[in-house]
């Protein structure tokens, strides 16, 4: 398993006098956990950096079925679509965990941009970064099996979110089984299904916390195998 550094770490991908000028046109908001820090058909006038702690984007379906699109980490930038001529792109972003943002207005924003070209090459990577993982989630969705599905949302969590302990890779996210399956697009039962088989075998376990991947090797053959050795009920 290995880390797209292209996916996030815009702070980290900065020199110290990008920064100084990016943190000089910010403002620094701090949200409590499960709060909103945008919503979709609000008028937001503002991109945001993520400094600390861990945001949700997502969209809502015409029958109000929460769609989870991305997960911010520190240092990664987000709300950009919301602010493209004025285009609503219907997104929640909320804090899953107690947070701080740097909020930029649009048109200091694209100022800096002018001023500071490379900033603009940096977005591109990102957006064309998740881009990319957004395909690759509809391909899974579109041509493999629920248990298959499952092994690669887990899988690419470890890529973006885990951090080795030990033999292990633990992924510090609170996720529920909805959450889960709304990305996956399964029921939530069928998730609990498959994660109560997948830890019934060593590979992962799971709490409030976050999720652990016991045994990665053993996560990575069932990725390359395409098949289940445990029966999905």
């Amino acid at each position: 398993m290995y880390k797209d550094d292209a996916s996030f770490g815009f702070l980290q991908k900065l020199d110290q006098n990008e920064q100084r000028s990016l943190e000089a046109i910010a403002t620094c908001l701090s949200f409590k956990r499960k709060e909103y820090i945008f919503q979709a058909n609000l008028t937001s006038n503002a991109i945001y950096v993520l400094v600390e702690g861990r945001v949700k984007l997502s969209r809502l379906s015409a029958l109000g079925q929460e769609c989870i699109q991305w997960f911010c980490c520190p240092g990664e930038i987000f709300g950009l679509s919301q602010n493209v001529y004025d285009y609503d792109s219907g997104l929640y972003a909320q804090a899953l965990a107690p947070s701080k943002v740097w909020a930029i207005s649009r048109y200091e924003f694209n100022q800096l941009l002018l001023e500071k070209p490379r900033l603009g090459l940096i977005i591109i990577e990102q957006l064309s970064s998740r881009v990319r993982s957004l395909g690759n989630l509809l391909l899974h969705i579109t041509c493999d099996n629920a248990h298959s599905r499952l092994v690669n949302l887990l899988h690419r969590f470890a890529q973006l979110y885990g951090s080795r302990a030990g033999n292990e890779i633990y992924i510090d996210m609170q996720l529920t089984h909805q959450e889960i399956a709304d990305m996956i697009g399964v029921c939530r039962q069928t998730v609990s299904t498959m994660m109560a088989n997948l830890k019934r075998s060593g590979i992962v376990s799971a709490d409030r916390r976050g999720i652990s991947i016991k045994c990665p090797a053993s996560l990575d053959k069932l990725l390359n195998s395409k098949t289940s050795p445990v029966l999905v009920g």
